[in-house]
């Protein structure tokens, strides 16, 4: 059995899910999710992510209680695919001449 550590193997095949963002440092750059403070951020439709709290219907902000900001496969990809490359949600080869960067919504430091 290969290591979690090992390319290509473990949870974190490429990049991380079931990433609770709401738990992460307050300095973090994930705290400014969607252009927020951290505390009540709004919900983007571009990047969504998921949470645990299944007592309403629409979340319209995270950053509210805990697990309620977790990146998931479809906080960037489409299950039935896209025109884009990987199945992003965005075509993400022309960023940034040409497209939208939607790696920015969660990865506010690295735009």
């Amino acid at each position: 059995m290969a290591s979690s550590t090992t390319f290509g193997t473990g949870v974190w095949l490429r990049h991380p899910t079931d990433f609770d963002m709401s738990g992460a440092l307050s300095s973090s750059e994930y705290r400014q999710y969607n252009g927020g403070s951290g505390t009540n951020n709004t919900y983007s439709v571009i990047s969504p992510v998921a949470t645990e709290d299944t007592s309403t219907t629409l979340n319209t902000t995270v950053f509210t209680v805990q697990n309620d900001a977790v990146v998931m496969c479809l906080s960037c990809h489409r299950a039935h695919g896209t025109p884009y490359a990987g199945i992003l949600r965005w075509n993400y080869k022309a960023w940034p001449a040409a497209g939208f960067n939607g790696c920015a919504v969660c990865h506010t430091a690295k735009d």
